[in-house]
């Protein structure tokens, strides 16, 4: 029965600690530490210490999927929200604040938004704010102005 126990917390463990791409963190180090040192508990006969190594392992490598996560969705918000500001960018060159003033102000305040939100580690929210900002400017586009001024001729004037 112990050795049933001890090979289901084995699974579990590989599948958590292994599940992840990132695996060089510091959870997913710990986790593998007390892995070695439930196997070895095992191997010496100590079912109790391999077990209680084995959880250890396990929280570890569950700490280790979250903070995965945290940084693949920091990675995707830090793109989103460069993504957004080089467009904003390339709003501002288009004169887009005079054009479209209204999408460009929604832009303006959404980036900003998204930063503060991405330096509170919400990521989630950081992204909502970037798309929005995308989904703002997506219709700005290069206008041709009119000509500022505009010379006004009676037809007696012109010349035939």
């Amino acid at each position: 029965m112990k050795r049933f126990i001890f090979f289901l917390l084995f699974v579990l463990c590989t599948a958590l600690v292994f599940s992840a791409s990132y695996d060089n963190n510091q959870y997913s180090r710990k986790s593998r530490f007390y892995l070695s040192l439930a196997q070895r508990s095992f191997d010496s006969g100590d079912y109790e210490a391999s077990a209680e190594y084995s959880r250890q392992a396990a929280d570890y490598a569950a700490q280790s999927e979250a903070y995965i996560q945290k940084m693949v969705a920091r990675s995707e918000a830090e793109t989103l929200m460069n993504t957004a500001r080089t467009r904003l960018t390339w709003a501002k060159s288009l004169n887009a604040e005079k054009f479209f003033p209204d999408v460009y102000s929604i832009a303006v305040d959404s980036i900003a938004l998204g930063s503060d939100a991405f330096y509170a580690e919400d990521y989630a929210l950081s992204k909502e704010y970037a798309q929005k900002a995308l989904d703002a400017l997506s219709n700005v586009r290069d206008v041709d102005p009119l000509p500022q001024y505009y010379v006004v001729r009676s037809w007696r004037d012109a010349k035939h």
